[in-house]
C-alpha cells in the first residue's frame, strides 16, 4: 500500500512543483502517507528490539529505514513546495480568497503571516504616507496590479498519457501529441 501512495506522492510533487498556481491540497493522500509512515516507524522499532543480534535481519531493518525516510523526503519535498508558492502568492491567495486551496495548517500561516507582513508594511512604511497613496489601509483592498498572481500561461513540462493526433496551442499551431513523450507548452 505504501509503493502505491508513494508513487501518488511522487506524482502529486512533479505536478505541484511544475504548476504556476498552488494547486489544492490533497487532505487523503497526505494523511494516509502520515499514518502509513506512523506504523511502518513503530513496525521497525517494534522489530528492531526484537531481533538484538541477527545480522540478516538489521539489514533488512536499516533498507526499510531508507525507503521511509525516502518516503518522508518527498512528503517533505511537496509541503516545502507549498509552502513556496504560499509565500510567494500571499496576498493573491488572501485578497482573491483562494484559501480553499490550502490545507487548515496553511491557510493559518497564510492568514499569520499576511497579518504581520500587514502590521509591518504599516508601522514602517504607509503609516509615514499620505491616505491617499496608502493601499494597504484596513477599509480597501489591494488593487490587482499591486498582487504577485501566478501566470497561467507559464510554459510547463507536460508528458501525455494518451497519443493525440491534432492539439491546438496559441490557437494557432497544430501539434501531434505522442504517448509517453514529453513537452514544454504554454
Amino acid at each position: 500500500v505504501l509503493h502505491k501512495k508513494y508513487f501518488q506522492l511522487k506524482q502529486l510533487l512533479g505536478q505541484e512543483k511544475m504548476a504556476p498556481e498552488i494547486l489544492p491540497y490533497q487532505h487523503s493522500l497526505v494523511e494516509d502517507i502520515c499514518k502509513l509512515i506512523n506504523s511502518k516507524d513503530r513496525e521497525i522499532a517494534m522489530r528492531a528490539r526484537e531481533t538484538v543480534g541477527q545480522g540478516d535481519e538489521r539489514f533488512n531493518l536499516n533498507i526499510m529505514r531508507m525507503e521511509l525516510e525516502r518516503v518522508k523526503f518527498t512528503l517533505k519535498a511537496y509541503l516545502r513546495s507549498r509552502i513556496v508558492k504560499v509565500e510567494r502568492f500571499l496576498f493573491y491567495l488572501i485578497e482573491r480568497d483562494q484559501a480553499h486551496l490550502l490545507s487548515e495548517a496553511e491557510a493559518a500561516y497564510a492568514f499569520n503571516l499576511f497579518t504581520s507582513k500587514q502590521e509591518y508594511m504599516n508601522s514602517e512604511f504607509f503609516s509615514k504616507i499620505s491616505e491617499k497613496l496608502n493601499r494597504m489601509s484596513e477599509d480597501s483592498n489591494m488593487p490587482a496590479y499591486m498582487l504577485t498572481k501566478p501566470n497561467p500561461k507559464q510554459f510547463v513540462f507536460i508528458r501525455f498519457l494518451i497519443s493525440k493526433k491534432k492539439h491546438t496551442v496559441l490557437e494557432c499551431i497544430d501539434i501531434e501529441l505522442k504517448e509517453d513523450n514529453i513537452y514544454f507548452l504554454p
